[in-house]
């Protein structure tokens, strides 16, 4: 008798607006590097509507593109998408675009968060901040550029 393959673990089942059911290990987008439990801190933070959902659907594509022009280094997500209160409670600023599902902070393996910053700038068409452990970036709509370090 074979034996079966073992099966993968998914991690936790979340019910995320206008998909349903997930799996905090899977990837937003099919053969993508980040999970639905970066975007939603391990399914403690689910979007509360479609519209939040498909920001974090659009961003993740988005970040696969960061991702090749960091030179596919590993990058770390320290926070995706953050629920009003959460927002509130971190001290993240009123109208966050992480509120809204396409605000991410990261850091990229064996860059500094400057110099992850001085590769994206002159490509990337919406906000791009850094400070002293972590990138930020959003789909924001316009350019936009800060230091959290000053």
């Amino acid at each position: 008798v074979p034996t079966p393959a073992p099966v993968p673990d998914r991690g936790r089942r979340i019910q995320v607006p206008g998909l349903g059911t997930v799996w905090t290990r899977d990837p937003i987008i099919a053969g993508g590097n980040f999970s639905w439990g970066e975007a939603t801190k391990d399914g403690t933070r689910i979007p509360e509507n479609s519209t939040i959902t498909q920001n974090i659907i659009a961003m993740a594509r988005r970040m696969q593109e960061v991702r090749a022009r960091l030179g596919n280094r590993t990058i770390t997500i320290t926070s995706w998408y953050r629920p009003p209160a959460v927002n509130r409670a971190v001290g993240g600023a009123r109208n966050s675009t992480h509120i809204r599902g396409h605000g991410v902070d990261f850091v990229v393996a064996g860059l500094s968060p400057r110099a992850a910053q001085r590769i994206l700038d002159p490509w990337w068409p919406g906000g791009l901040g850094y400070g002293s452990s972590f990138t930020h970036l959003d789909n924001r709509g316009y350019r936009a550029r800060w230091n959290y370090t000053n």
